[in-house]
């Protein structure tokens, strides 16, 4: 076991690991994780529904029954 753990990643790191994921799902899921700094039960927990003209609404757990949330993203 390695004596001293990182904090963080740097943004090449990121970038590299992206580039690694063995599939387009798995690119996707770190990008989101990266893009919003969604908890991994957040993010795994977004639909379809939650994608709207370019922008992802990040509901948290308990706000997933009422359909609130963040926005993130961009307009394009």
């Amino acid at each position: 076991m390695r004596e001293h753990l990182p904090q963080w990643l740097e943004p090449d790191e990121v970038h590299e690991l992206i580039e690694a994921a063995s599939s387009e799902r798995n690119r996707l899921f770190i990008e989101v994780l990266w893009e919003t700094g969604a908890r991994l039960n957040e993010a795994l927990a977004l639909t379809p529904s939650d994608i709207l003209d370019h922008q992802l609404r990040m509901p948290s757990l308990k706000q997933r029954h009422r359909r609130g949330g963040k926005i993130v993203g961009q307009q394009p």
